[in-house]
């Protein structure tokens, strides 16, 4: 995995002094669809047989939290913080209750329903979370076969 021009202006721009480290755990979220632990993402990083500690990923998630580049978000009853690349969009995410698998929802169902509530309660909503449990297509399709 060698460092790119495009990550490098990516983390310079946002003020972050350039490693490789950090070069590697950018890329690694970048090509993630789903969010994920650091401790995923350090498995990861020693499966790639690169030396890095956990604490580093910490370190560097957490720096690139603060910068922006990363969200944290916990979802559903985790302990564990979740890390993904801040493309800017707008998601939400349906949990499978059998897999844990997180799938990315793009609609948001609160939009209207969050302006009706400004309006008629004169508040400001800056941020909202919808978790959805079910099943995914692939656990649903187990469970018919079984």
């Amino acid at each position: 995995m060698k460092p790119t021009e495009e990550r490098k202006k990516i983390l310079t721009g946002v003020g972050i002094k350039y490693s490789k480290q950090r070069d590697l755990i950018l890329e690694l979220l970048n090509h993630s669809e789903m969010p994920l632990t650091a401790e995923t993402l350090y498995i990861q990083i020693q499966a790639a047989e690169i030396s890095m500690n956990l604490s580093t990923v910490y370190r560097v998630l957490d720096l690139f939290t603060m910068k922006g580049l990363v969200t944290k978000n916990y979802i559903g009853d985790m302990n564990k913080a979740l890390y993904e690349r801040n493309r800017m969009e707008h998601k939400h995410y349906l949990i499978c209750l059998k897999c844990k698998r997180n799938i990315p929802i793009y609609e948001c169902p609160l939009e209207k329903f969050g302006r009706y509530l400004e309006e008629k309660m004169n508040i400001d909503i800056v941020s909202h979370k919808v978790e959805l449990y079910g099943y995914c297509s692939d656990c649903k399709q187990k469970q018919m076969e079984a």
